[in-house]
Formats: structure tokens, sequence, C-alpha cells
């Protein structure tokens, strides 16, 4: 019996050894790219500013919002209630971390986890109102807009002040000031217009920053997601 013990014993770590072997590794390649991305997130920001993510993992800046772990989340749609706005309005974050499946803003409507939770409605629209997408699981503070002939003119609403640059292919008119690709405008907080002086379909973009620093490559595809399934 006892060598039957230790013949099952060692059966069960030789079957072992290549699941921690690839858990290693995979954890190490997944900290390496956590590593870079917020290498690359200190760059974009050199000081220390709010932004929204589901689990802190930019330990040196202030994150605003919840701990968007499972268990939180189900409490978080079991109450019903939208939060979202008010925490855009009062923090005023700069930038928001997409590190768990709900805050991928991407879709056409609320992204799903694994096990089926997700934002609010109104609260995945207020962040997809607020922010546009920058580079790999980055989102800044900006608009979006699609315009052309058939609408040329449209109001939006700022909240975060500051230096937005223009990204467009054709001219523009913010404000009754003309501006194009690459300029860069001073915008208060409230109600702004914007007007399309081209002759096609435009998708224009207003991102937060003055040229904010932007990687020339994207991140590797794996990435720390923490207990969010």
């Amino acid at each position: 019996v006892p060598i039957l013990s230790v013949m099952l014993g060692l059966l069960v770590i030789l079957s072992s050894i290549p699941y921690f072997t690839y858990f290693l590794s995979s954890a190490s390649k997944t900290t390496a790219v956590q590593r870079d991305i917020c290498s690359k997130i200190h760059t974009m920001f050199p000081s220390s500013v709010a932004y929204i993510d589901g689990c802190s993992m930019v330990s040196s800046f202030r994150k605003v919002g919840f701990f968007m772990s499972s268990a939180v989340m189900e409490n978080y749609l079991q109450r019903g209630e939208p939060v979202m706005q008010g925490v855009l309005n009062e923090e005023k974050p700069l930038f928001m971390l997409a590190n768990v499946p709900h805050l991928d803003l991407h879709s056409g409507e609320p992204s799903v986890s694994d096990t089926g939770l997700t934002l609010l409605e109104a609260d995945w629209r207020a962040l997809k109102s607020y922010f546009i997408h920058h580079w790999g699981p980055v989102w800044v503070v900006g608009k979006q807009f699609s315009l052309g002939p058939e609408r040329r003119l449209e109001h939006f609403e700022i909240v975060t002040p500051g230096l937005y640059t223009v990204e467009a292919a054709a001219d523009i008119v913010v404000d009754g000031a003309l501006h194009r690709q690459g300029d860069v405008v001073h915008l208060e907080e409230g109600t702004h217009t914007i007007e399309f002086k081209g002759g096609r379909d435009t998708m224009i973009r207003l991102k937060w920053g003055d040229h904010l620093y932007h990687p020339d490559s994207e991140p590797e595809s794996s990435f720390f997601l923490g207990p969010f399934i």
C-alpha cells in the first residue's frame, strides 16, 4: 500500500508539471505586458491623474469609480442604480484602462463577461459618450463625430475642460473658429458646436491633450484581467 501511494503521488506530480510550466510561463508573459502598458500610461500622463479601471492597476494614480470584481458587479446589478455619470461629472477622470470585460466600449452594446455580467446601459452609455479609444486598452477623454453633407453641424457637451487635439480629414469649425487636422483647441466645460466643412462623410475626433503620446505598436493580447469571469 505505501508503495502504491508513492507511485500515485509521483504520477500526480509528473502529470502536473506541464500545467505548472504553462501557468508560470503565461503568468510571466502577462505580467510583462501589464508592466509595459503601465509604462506607456506613465509616458502619456507623467503626473498622477484620476482614471477609471476595474481593479486599480495603475497604483500611483487616483482610481475613481467602483472595484469591478465579479462579486461587486453582482451587487451593483442587483441595486440597478447607474453611477458612472456622477463619477464623470464630479471626478473628471482623464483616461480609462479597459482591463475588465465590462469596460470594452468597442461594441454597439454593453460588453458581457463570461458569466454574463455587464454594466447597466446608462453607465455604459455615459462612458461611451465621455471616452474615445486611444491605444490598446487605453481610452481617453474626447468626442467623436460622424459628419458629412447630410449632417454638417452638431452640438456637444464637454465635462472636462482643457486642450483637445483635432483629428479630422477635412476642415471643421468649432465654436466659430476654423480648425484642421493636428490643431489644438481649448474647450471649456459646457455646450459647444462643431461644423463640418468637407464634401464627404468624415469621422472627426477631438482627443484630450496636446498631441497625447501614442505608442508606435499595439500591446500584446495577453493581459491581466484579475478576478473577472
